[in-house]
């Protein structure tokens, strides 16, 4: 009787939005029910074939890995790529007001708490809801997450990138940093998160603007606190934005498929 509906928003992969979201209003659906799905976004709205998703998500991984060798090669090709980097962490780490570094480290220590509690919260929500749309976005969320984890535990052991309190002296280690240094997990994480609630609430962008302010604090503190060079946190920036885009083009191509099914 009741067919699934589908909100449809669609992504300019170069110029600006990117976001498209194929989401089922069926049954498990909000009590606060908008009709059809709210129309009015397919007017202002593009949509992605799926073969074109497939086409934009190769090129995300793509371009992910052409990063990668900018980013961390640059420093072996170019010494005075590697200065800058080491200058930039010395520079940060020696000028702290240390007064905050209580502040900075419970902020960079609690960095995985706020996610995994976001995620539980949104799912919590939807349960509570009977939300079919926020339940498909506490999924995507936790997929993302899980992904940062495994991308960047590969990468990290992979490049083996050592943590510059471990070569350079002046550098003072505050807090925690177990494993190779390269990307910025912290990181990572929280900008993952943060393009995820950018791509999943398009109409409430002050959600973004917090998680964005979060995130750039995050890596801030990471370089401050001694166990990051500014590389490992610019890695992190892009590895989780990518990240990010790359799970919710396959996720939202998953859900059409399965729709279209």
């Amino acid at each position: 009787m009741s067919i699934s509906r589908v909100i449809n928003v669609a992504t300019q992969a170069i110029s600006g939005q990117f976001f498209s979201s194929l989401v089922p209003c069926g049954r498990f659906r909000s009590r606060r029910h908008i009709p059809a799905c709210d129309h009015r976004l397919k007017r202002n709205t593009l949509s992605l074939t799926p073969d074109r998703k497939r086409l934009l998500t190769a090129i995300i991984i793509l371009l992910s890995l052409i990063l990668l060798v900018f980013i961390v090669r640059w420093s072996a090709i170019y010494p005075s790529v590697a200065a800058a980097d080491v200058g930039l962490l010395g520079f940060l780490n020696r000028h702290r007001i240390r007064e905050l570094d209580p502040v900075f480290m419970a902020l960079s220590d609690a960095t995985t708490f706020i996610s995994v509690g976001i995620n539980l919260s949104i799912l919590a929500l939807a349960w509570k809801q009977q939300s079919g749309r926020m339940l498909h976005q506490g999924i995507q969320l936790a997929l993302t997450l899980v992904s940062v984890l495994g991308i960047v535990s590969l990468l990290k052991y992979a490049i083996t990138r050592q943590r510059p309190f471990e070569i350079h002296d002046f550098v003072e280690k505050l807090s925690g940093g177990g494993g190779p240094s390269f990307p910025s997990g912290h990181t990572t994480e929280v900008f993952a998160l943060t393009t995820v609630l950018f791509l999943l609430y398009p109409g409430r962008r002050w959600i973004a603007a917090i998680a964005l302010c979060w995130a750039f604090i995050v890596g801030y503190t990471r370089m401050l606190l001694g166990v990051h060079y500014p590389s490992d946190i610019l890695g992190g920036i892009l590895f989780g934005v990518l990240t990010a885009m790359t799970i919710h083009l396959a996720y939202n191509q998953g859900q059409s498929g399965g729709n279209a099914g």
